[in-house]
């Protein structure tokens, strides 16, 4: 799949950086992506390596998706985080004035 629009390559070169910031249990999910599609990979000391440019639309859009499920996930849990240490604050602030 190398017959890619400026736009598709692009979006690739973006994912391609995404890619790199995924953890180790992430990582796996993208594995097990590339063989539900029989992506063609190479294994060595350094991980999986695959060429994003040769994956099918099909393929690229599951790592898509998936990728925006991880950055969802990011979001919320900073989120979450953020609330629980200002209820933490409000909890001593309230403590303080018993």
């Amino acid at each position: 799949m190398s017959n890619l629009t400026d736009e598709e390559y692009l979006d690739r070169k973006k994912c391609l950086e995404e890619l790199k910031t995924l953890v180790k249990s992430e990582q796996a999910q993208i594995f097990r992506i590339l063989k539900k599609y029989n992506v063609e990979y190479t294994e060595n000391s350094s991980g999986i390596l695959f060429d994003l440019a040769k994956v099918s639309r099909d393929t690229f859009t599951e790592i898509k998706n998936f990728l925006s499920f991880c950055q969802d996930n990011r979001n919320n849990f900073e989120i979450r985080d953020r609330e629980m240490e200002t209820s933490r604050l409000n909890l001593g602030e309230l403590s303080s004035l018993g």
